[in-house]
């Protein structure tokens, strides 16, 4: 893997926890979970980070001059909408509101970008093209279409505001700059603490696992992890608009490749999963009530029921039990 890696690394710790768990009676025995010391992972926010990141909202929420009195050119960023027409219906995928485009970027088949050089904000134009034969919609491939634009405006330069407490109210829910940096840094220092948290317990999941003698890993167990990790990429190159080949290539990998790093990432999830089942049983850990309800509020649900009205109730329940014995184990070790 050359590129996305953290996204790669979250989707799969969402996994490894959310697919379910069966019991590791008779596979696991346990080595020393508790009393180990291991490198504490800092975690500071300093002053230039909290600027940092004001700056880019400052930028994010900029209004842009908009442009109305020219003919779009190359180079310029237009704001449209558009609906393609496939034998005049329209195709799924083909249609957007207020999109942005910058002429010229290749974002789109060619000739779509070409065919707005010339139009004036506020006209419509009727843009017939052809898909490439290789295109990865297959019901595409090669079809004539045809898109109905409209370019609302091109994109000017940003008018940057003063980071006042005018643009705070406006742009947060506080009222002043003072409130805000401090919010920030709250928010900040709460995310690093998070990482660093996990960080310890990846370090720590890793030291148990060594110490831990496995028997035969349940067969099934590893075809159903192995078929989740699968299936979420499969998910996430359809949702970018592409295939599962097209996506390894861009990550650097080739479907070889992939399945080799499955198997062992199935590997790993499910002695993962067995380990944190046998900790649960040898400390008696179970869930409670308070467990439930505790979960629900951080989470943003109003109570434990509302969790249950769109997720699977055991499923649920096994990502609970499993976050209270990570926490045990973050409580019964050291991080010095």
């Amino acid at each position: 893997m050359k590129k996305h890696k953290t996204v790669w690394a979250l989707c799969l710790a969402a996994l490894l926890v959310m697919t379910g768990c069966n019991s590791g009676e008779g596979v696991v025995t346990l080595g020393e979970y508790k009393g180990h010391t291991l490198d504490k992972v800092p975690y500071e926010v300093h002053e230039h980070e909290i600027d940092d990141y004001i700056e880019q909202m400052i930028l994010y929420t900029a209004p842009v001059v908009e442009i109305t009195d020219r003919a779009v050119a190359e180079g310029d960023t237009v704001v449209i909408d558009y609906r393609g027409l496939l034998d005049g219906e329209a195709f799924e995928g083909g249609t957007a509101e207020g999109a942005s485009l910058t002429i010229g970027s290749g974002q789109f088949i060619p000739g779509f970008e070409e065919g707005l050089v010339g139009v004036m904000p506020g006209e419509s134009v009727d843009i017939p093209l052809t898909f490439p034969e290789e295109y990865h919609a297959e019901e595409l491939a090669g079809q004539a279409v045809v898109f109905e634009v409209t370019v609302h405006y091109i994109k000017g330069e940003k008018i940057i505001p003063e980071f006042d407490d005018a643009w705070v109210a406006e742009n947060s829910l506080y009222t002043t700059t003072e409130e805000y940096r401090a919010g920030l840094r709250a928010s900040m220092e709460q995310e690093l603490r998070y990482d660093a948290e996990q960080s310890q317990l990846s370090t720590l999941l890793d030291r148990i696992i060594e110490n831990t003698t496995f028997g035969k890993l349940p067969k099934e167990q590893l075809e159903k992890r192995a078929r989740s990790i699968k299936q979420y990429h499969e998910n996430y190159a359809a949702m970018m608009g592409t295939d599962l080949a097209t996506y390894l290539a861009y990550n650097g990998m080739t479907e070889a490749d992939f399945y080799d790093w499955l198997d062992g990432i199935a590997e790993e999830a499910v002695k993962n999963e067995l380990v944190l089942e046998a900790i649960a049983k040898a400390e008696g850990l179970t869930l409670t009530d308070e467990d439930r309800e505790s979960y629900a509020t951080r989470y943003g649900y109003n109570d434990y029921a509302h969790v249950l009205e769109n997720n699977d109730a055991e499923m649920v329940e096994e990502f609970i039990l499993a976050e209270k014995v990570e926490q045990f184990l973050l409580e019964n070790n050291t991080f010095a």
